[in-house]
């Protein structure tokens, strides 16, 4: 789908990205069903872009706040993201480990149970 273009008038946006939300167009020649779904499609364009015109005015003090909020609390949130992340990457790490030093134990139980079979076989063959 890619990204709807945040740039230029409310109504280009508006326009995308509800054509998107509709799906793909249709490959099919125009017909009464396609042209009922574009005037649905402008008339819901239209109904976003009204909202946001009555909105926009009284929205735009809450949203300076919201979005310096926003950058004064992302560096925190990052640093929680990456802590995160590293405790992950110690408790994975601890259980592969662990994994390791189990698969070492069993390759050299079988090693030293192979030796003592290949070493009592040979004790019991006779001398040729």
């Amino acid at each position: 789908m890619g990204p709807v273009p945040r740039r230029g008038p409310f109504e280009t946006y508006a326009r995308t990205a509800l054509s998107r939300l509709h799906g793909p167009p249709r490959t099919t020649a125009p017909g009464q069903e396609e042209a009922e779904e574009a005037a649905a499609l402008e008339a819901e364009v239209q109904a976003a872009v009204a909202l946001y015109a009555a909105h926009a005015a009284s929205s735009a003090p809450k949203l300076l706040r919201f979005g310096a909020l926003r950058a004064v609390l992302a560096p925190v949130v990052e640093r929680f993201l990456l802590l995160d992340r590293l405790l992950y990457v110690r408790e994975v790490r601890g259980r592969v480990v662990a994994v390791v030093v189990v698969v070492v134990v069993v390759v050299v139980v079988v090693v030293v149970v192979v030796v003592v079979v290949t070493l009592g076989e040979r004790r019991q063959s006779p001398a040729a």
